[in-house]
């Protein structure tokens, strides 16, 4: 496994992260997590472009400056094109003005040990909320997916890998950039034994890597191994664990080692 994730909130430092992450010889991969600002959900993007988060931003860009050389991968306002973040489901020229904010403040620090991964959940609005090519170096993507989710949104069976992707992957191939998985998992269907829902996720993916190659922008996976965080649904659809069976061997042969292009 090359690449570790770890989602840090902008007050906090995210050095013992990337820290830890070098240690175990992997390439770290940050997702900032912004507050709520205090007069309100709705002011997260607007105070960004108004300056009033520069102090805490500035101190994250300076952090991560002072591990050059080492390259880090930063996820920013993730999702953005769900509700479920006080940046999310937006006004997506408003959303742009605060990433490109975000990004110039950056690079007016000289931080250029840095990839900036634009990661929409994949929703078909996504494109809209693109902040131009100039401002990304890779786009992430979330594929998750619980088969109980899948029955009750009136699907016969759960869908494959290649089903939720390829939809995901036709909008934002036009941007021409790497595509990261940045969230990647599956979970089982309700009723099966531990051993059996390890299996039924061993089978999903395996069927996932054998359509990897049929998406060339695809540069890497990084699996979610944990529980899904708390949403409004979770009354009526349960709450998915993602989390590969813990008492089974891990199999690396699993899962593959994919050659990534880096951008310049």
């Amino acid at each position: 496994m090359d690449v570790e994730e770890e989602f840090v909130p902008w007050d906090k430092s995210p050095l013992p992260f990337l820290a830890q992450a070098r240690k175990e010889g992997r390439f770290p991969l940050l997702t900032v997590e912004a507050k709520v600002s205090a007069d309100g959900v709705q002011s997260v993007l607007t105070d960004t472009i108004k300056g009033k988060n520069d102090l805490l931003i500035k101190k994250l860009a300076l952090e991560i400056k002072s591990q050059a050389p080492q390259q880090i991968m930063v996820r920013f306002f993730h999702e953005m094109d769900l509700s479920v973040y006080p940046w999310g489901d937006q006004n997506p020229k408003i959303f742009i003005a605060a990433w490109r904010h975000v990004v110039n403040v950056f690079k007016a620090l000289g931080v250029d040990n840095i990839w900036w991964v634009w990661s929409p959940a994949g929703n078909p609005n996504a494109p809209e909320y693109y902040p131009g090519k100039s401002y990304v170096s890779f786009v992430g993507l979330t594929i998750l997916d619980s088969a109980v989710w899948d029955i009750l949104y009136g699907n016969s069976k759960p869908l494959t890998f290649k089903q939720i992707f390829n939809q995901r992957y036709q909008l934002v191939k036009r941007f021409d950039k790497p595509i990261i998985i940045a969230e990647f998992g599956v979970a089982p269907p309700k009723g099966l034994t531990p051993r059996q829902g390890y299996q039924y996720q061993v089978n999903w993916m395996w069927k996932a890597r054998a359509d990897f190659t049929e998406f060339p922008l695809l540069a890497g996976v990084v699996y979610f191994n944990a529980i899904n965080a708390p949403y409004p649904g979770d009354k009526k659809f349960g709450r998915p664990d993602w989390r590969i069976f813990p008492d089974m061997i891990w199999d690396p042969g699993m899962m593959p080692v994919l050659k990534v292009k880096l951008p310049d």
